[in-house]
C-alpha cells in the first residue's frame, strides 16, 4: 500500500506537469475549421461582342475552409497562419456528387480560391496593448481561377488566359481586438500578386497569353471566448487592363480548437 502511495506521489507531479506542457501547446498551435456559403461574380466573355461588354455569371456554392494559427512564444517571435479553402472544398464538392446536385462543379469550374498548397502569412506583431493588437508580414501561397474567361472565336496567343493555379506572394496585416470579456474581433487583410501560373507548363501551355492578376482578400472574425466563430471574407481577382474584376463573398461559422 505504502509502494503505491509512493508511485501515484511521484506520478501526480508528472501528470500535471504534461498537461499544463499539453495545454501551453494547444494555445500556440490553434487549429480551426469554417463552413461557409460563396457567392460569386465571375467575369467571362462569351464571344467577340461580349469582349466589350463582359458579363458575370454566378457561381454559388456550400464551401469549407480550414487552417491553424502558430502564436509566436514570446512578444517578438513569429507569428504564423495557414489558411486552404480547396482542398477542403473538394470535399464538400464529393458530397453534392453523393447527392446527385451538379452544383458541386462550380467548385472547380467557377470559382477564386486558394490552390492545393494553400496561403502561409508569417509575420511580427507591431503593436499590442491590453486589448488589441497589429501583426503583418509576407504572404506566400497558390491561387486557383476557374470560369474566368470563357471560349470565343480568337487565336490562343490573343486569348487572355486567366485560369489556372497562381505562385502569389504578397503581404498581409491582420488586426485584432477584444470587443467584451466574451467575443473578439479580427479583420484580415492580404494583398498579393501572381507571377506565375503553374497551367504555362502544360503540354500546349506555350500555346496561350497567360495573365497575372492581382488578388485582394478581406476578411472579418467574431469569436466567442468558447471558439465558435462567424466569418465573413471577399476574395477580389483583379487582373490588369480593361477586364473588369471577379469576386467571390463567403459568408460562414467555424470553430477555433
Amino acid at each position: 500500500m505504502k509502494k503505491i502511495i509512493f508511485v501515484i506521489a511521484i506520478l501526480l507531479p508528472v501528470i500535471g506537469y504534461s498537461q499544463q506542457k499539453e495545454i501551453k501547446k494547444q494555445r500556440r498551435f490553434q487549429p480551426f475549421i469554417t463552413l461557409n456559403y460563396n457567392l460569386q461574380n465571375i467575369n467571362y466573355i462569351s464571344d467577340y461582342s461580349s469582349y466589350y461588354f463582359p458579363t458575370y455569371r454566378n457561381s454559388n456554392f456550400f464551401g469549407a475552409e480550414f487552417g491553424f494559427l502558430l502564436l509566436p512564444k514570446n512578444e517578438n517571435g513569429l507569428f504564423f497562419e495557414y489558411t486552404n479553402k480547396l482542398d477542403a472544398e473538394l470535399g464538400i464538392m464529393g458530397i453534392y456528387s453523393l447527392a446527385g446536385n451538379d452544383k458541386g462543379n462550380n467548385i472547380v469550374n467557377q470559382t477564386i480560391t486558394s490552390g492545393f498548397f494553400g496561403t502561409l502569412n508569417v509575420g511580427k506583431t507591431i503593436f499590442k496593448n491590453e486589448y488589441s493588437s497589429f501583426i503583418t508580414g509576407v504572404s506566400i501561397g497558390d491561387k486557383y481561377a476557374s470560369g474566368i474567361s470563357g471560349n470565343y472565336l480568337i487565336t490562343p496567343q490573343q486569348y487572355e488566359e486567366y485560369d489556372g493555379f497562381h505562385l502569389t506572394p504578397g503581404i498581409f496585416g491582420k488586426f485584432q481586438t477584444k470587443i467584451s470579456n466574451q467575443f473578439s474581433l479580427s479583420l484580415n487583410l492580404n494583398l498579393s500578386q501572381s507571377v506565375l501560373n503553374f497551367w504555362a507548363f502544360a503540354e500546349n501551355g506555350s500555346d496561350f497569353n497567360f495573365k497575372h492578376p492581382l488578388f485582394l482578400d478581406f476578411s472579418v472574425k467574431l469569436q466567442h471566448q468558447s471558439g465558435v466563430y462567424l466569418f465573413f471574407e471577399n476574395n477580389y481577382m483583379i487582373p490588369y487592363g480593361n477586364k473588369q474584376s471577379s469576386f467571390r463573398n463567403s459568408i460562414g461559422i467555424g470553430f477555433q480548437f
